[in-house]
């Protein structure tokens, strides 16, 4: 083999050879400066809705499709999101001000009216807020990615970010066993800054998902 050839090739081996590493501390370093930095401006948003809800395991989920309104201030954690059907039918209707939600859903949910609507309004709130985690959390990585993973008791929470974009992926919440996982995909340059265009939660306990899309996005005015 040509000499040169295989000096080349010697560290493309050991990198294969490589049990998986610890986080490089530059790369945490990126991560965390991006999540410290992440935006703080208010903002509102017109996005498509689609809500899919299985009543019973066995039976086929429930689709229900809508067009939304949503605006956001993180300083304050107060937001309001209105969707309606395309035919102008209100869907639901959800607010959060001085830490206080009003709900009001005309979608299925089982259990208690009352309840699905706190329900429902938490899981929002999950979407735009707690974007972080908590000071103290274990980090590992996984390929691209780094993983960050609170447990102060039997509860935990796992945040996950690209390692290139810094961006985050992925939020998983768990409590009493029951885990909601949030996804976040396609971030986009809007003039509030780097949003996804895509947000998707599953609350894998009460068997249903929740699917966001930014059409636009402005700051709040």
């Amino acid at each position: 083999m040509n000499r040169h050839l295989l000096i080349c090739l010697i560290p493309l081996l050991l990198t294969s050879c490589r049990t998986p590493s610890l986080p490089v501390p530059i790369e945490v370093a990126r991560v965390q400066t991006a999540y410290e930095a992440a935006r703080l401006m208010a903002f509102e948003a017109r996005l498509s809705v689609v809500f899919e809800f299985r009543p019973h395991w066995w039976r086929s989920a429930v689709q229900v499709a809508a067009l939304g309104h949503v605006m956001v201030n993180p300083r304050t954690g107060d937001y309001s999101l209105v969707c309606f059907s395309p035919s102008g039918q209100l869907l639901f209707e959800v607010t959060r001000t001085n830490g206080q939600a009003t709900a009001r859903i005309e979608i299925p949910l089982t259990g208690d009216k009352q309840e699905s609507e706190k329900l429902l309004s938490e899981d929002i709130g999950r979407f735009y807020f707690d974007l972080a985690p908590a000071p103290g959390a274990t980090i590992s990585q996984k390929d691209r990615y780094l993983v960050f993973r609170n447990s102060p008791g039997k509860d935990w929470s796992e945040y996950e970010y690209d390692i290139v974009t810094t961006r985050l992926v992925r939020k998983v919440i768990c409590h009493d066993g029951e885990c909601i996982t949030l996804a976040f995909e396609d971030y986009q340059h809007y003039p509030s800054g780097y949003y996804p265009s895509v947000m998707k939660l599953t609350n894998h306990k009460n068997r249903y998902t929740l699917t966001l899309q930014n059409l636009s996005l402005r700051p709040a005015r």
